[in-house]
Order: C-alpha cells, then sequence, then structure tokens
C-alpha cells in the first residue's frame, strides 16, 4: 500500500530542484496541481463576500476542512477571513452563523488568526454572538438567561 502526502511546493522549490533532490517527488509519484493557497484564500473569501447566501454558505462550510492546511488558513487569515467570519456570523442566522463561528473556532487556533482576532475587537464581538439569538434561537437564549 502506497502512502501519501500532500505538500504545497513553491515555485522557487520547482525551479532550484529541492523538490526532486530532497526526494520528494520520484519516479512512480503522482502530483495533485492545486491552487496556489494565496488563490484559493482569495476565492474563497470572493465566495463570502459575493453577497449570495448560497455561495458564502457552501464557502464557509468547506472551511471547516481546508482551515487544516497551514498554508492556507494563514493566507485567509493574512487577507482578512477573521473580519469576514464575524460579519458573516453577525449577519446570518442559524445554520449561516453556525458555520461562521465553526470557521472562526477553527482560525482562532493559529496563533495569527488569533491575533487577527483581537486586532477586530473580535474578542468582544465573538462574545456578543454567542450569547445571541442569531446562533442559538431565542429558546436556547431564554432557557440560557433562566439557568436552565
Amino acid at each position: 500500500m502506497a502512502a501519501a502526502h500532500g505538500r504545497f511546493l513553491a515555485d522557487e522549490e520547482w525551479e532550484d530542484g529541492t523538490a526532486i533532490e530532497q526526494c520528494w517527488v520520484h519516479e512512480g509519484a503522482t502530483l495533485q496541481f492545486r491552487f496556489a493557497p494565496s488563490r484559493a484564500a482569495a476565492a474563497t473569501l470572493e465566495k463570502i463576500r459575493s453577497g449570495t447566501e448560497a455561495a458564502a454558505r457552501t464557502a464557509v462550510y468547506s472551511l471547516r476542512h481546508n482551515l487544516m492546511e497551514a498554508h492556507f488558513a494563514e493566507e485567509s487569515i493574512e487577507q482578512g477571513l477573521i473580519e469576514e467570519l464575524l460579519l458573516l456570523a453577525e449577519a446570518s442566522r442559524y445554520s449561516n452563523a453556525s458555520y461562521a463561528l465553526h470557521a472562526l473556532h477553527v482560525a482562532i487556533a493559529y496563533d495569527l488568526g488569533t491575533a487577527h482576532l483581537l486586532s477586530a475587537r473580535g474578542a468582544e464581538r465573538l462574545v456578543k454572538l454567542l450569547h445571541s439569538d442569531a446562533v442559538c434561537g431565542p429558546e436556547a437564549t431564554s432557557a440560557r438567561n433562566l439557568g436552565a
């Protein structure tokens, strides 16, 4: 059984021959071509910003997996992902807000994500969101306030 390994190779690594010298690519290897993290991040953010609810929901839902790749996560955060997720969660209700908060949870696991959250006064905004009707619904918020 062959082992699989995924790694983003920069242009310089190809040009310098580093990928072959370090045995990252060898005879019998299969290459998978993907967008560079900066382009993939830009495309994802464009879908979130597009204004269509369905496109934003699909893009945000896929972030829970896509953000596991560090290069993509860092690029997305640098390009404004934290602010976009906060705005989407504040403007949405129920499932969209939940997806945005889940993606935000994954993004702030990175130090860069936490720094961007704090610089955008995101902690305060996040606390308000977590206690709002938009995420949990009015029944859950009322029960929480009553101590149920």
